[in-house]
């Protein structure tokens, strides 16, 4: 069953007329950026895939803080620069 219904296995209309927002990822500049921001976007986007696959009518939003005072923020750039 698996290999006759290739990437279709699995797929259900179990959330067929349903509506999810789903913010996955908050980047804020004024605390640390860690390897746990990229692993966030990782799981909220598989998440989105999901109930995309089940039917849902999905929004994905993903938040990023980048206002022009942060320091720590200036700081990365220069070292993804360097």
């Amino acid at each position: 069953a698996i290999v006759s219904q290739k990437e279709r296995y699995g797929q259900n209309d179990y959330m067929t007329g349903k509506r999810v927002l789903l913010e996955y990822v908050s980047a804020n500049p004024n605390g640390p950026v860690t390897a746990s921001h990229a692993r966030g976007g990782v799981l909220g986007d598989a998440l989105a895939a999901l109930y995309a696959f089940c039917g849902a009518s999905v929004t994905r939003e993903f938040y990023v803080n980048d206002a022009t005072s942060s320091k720590q923020m200036r700081q990365f750039a220069r070292a993804l620069f360097a």
